[in-house]
């Protein structure tokens, strides 16, 4: 396989196993109103967000072949971006 296809294979897949983990949290709220799970999004997106940015990292993280420390490393990148955040974001 070409390097560079291989490479940009593997950076998606942690942002397929984040988009995929948001089907897995929308089919555990607990309401069919879509408005509602609109207005609950809303609220705390950071929630969401997180929570599958979280289990991509983590599911990844233990695939075959992806290096030791890796989920670390992220989650270090990602705590220390906070940082650069307005307060308005």
């Amino acid at each position: 396989m070409d390097p560079i296809v291989q490479t940009r294979s593997e950076a998606n897949k942690p942002v397929l196993l984040h988009e995929y983990f948001h089907v897995y949290q929308q089919a555990n709220v607990h309401t069919r109103d879509e408005s509602q799970r609109q207005r609950m999004s809303k609220k705390n997106p950071w929630w969401q967000e997180g929570g599958a940015e979280y289990m991509a990292q983590l599911l990844y993280s233990k695939q075959e072949g992806v290096r030791e420390g890796y989920f670390k490393e992220v989650m270090n990148r990602k705590v220390q971006s906070i940082k650069d955040l307005k307060e308005d974001q």
